[in-house]
């Protein structure tokens, strides 16, 4: 957590802010196979996950030996093994299915939630947007949205009949008559 930054009086009268320094992210791909930890001798160390050795890693962050450890002499690391791929994987993109229809349905909620238009799925910018997201889509036209988007209102409406005849007792509607003087 980042500190509030301090205020000094320059030689000209104006304060001068300085933030102190923070902690730098990791970004070696090593860091998805080793676990940062401290020893008992308060050093800050890297512990492989494949063989459980604990590594000491410099005050200067340097990777150099960790990656030496794992790619050189690491013996229970799968040989060939690309680095960084050896662990720390998230259950969710190994059980990851791509859906076609689960996404044009999640489009559709997007273009509804803010009332984008239906043009919106053929613009150049979102069909390279998708096709960067996943190369499995599939381009529409807003011809299909608002087909799509009928056959929801259709299913929605049916739920929503279902819930009124089932409801016990009485249901009160209220409503408001609003006129705005922008449309």
């Amino acid at each position: 957590m980042e500190s509030e930054p301090s205020s000094q009086m320059s030689e000209d009268g104006y304060s001068e802010y300085s933030r102190p320094k923070s902690k730098r992210k990791e970004t070696s791909k090593v860091w998805h196979e080793l676990v940062e930890g401290q020893n008992e001798k308060g050093e800050t160390i890297a512990t492989c996950i494949h063989c459980k050795l604990a590594l000491v890693v410099g005050t200067n962050r340097d990777t150099s030996h960790l990656k030496r450890h794992l790619i050189e002499s690491c013996l229970l690391r799968p040989v060939g093994l690309p680095l960084g791929e050896g662990g720390n994987s998230s259950r969710e993109e190994e059980e990851f299915v791509f859906n076609m229809n689960d996404l044009r349905k999640e489009i559709l909620l997007y273009i509804i939630a803010r009332a984008h238009p239906f043009s919106t799925v053929e613009e150049k910018a979102f069909r390279r947007m998708m096709s960067k997201a996943t190369p499995l889509f599939k381009t529409f036209s807003r011809a299909t949205i608002t087909r799509d988007l009928f056959s929801m209102y259709c299913c929605d409406r049916e739920k929503v009949k279902s819930m009124l005849l089932n409801a016990p007792g009485r249901i009160c509607f209220t409503t408001d008559n609003w006129r705005s003087s922008h449309t």
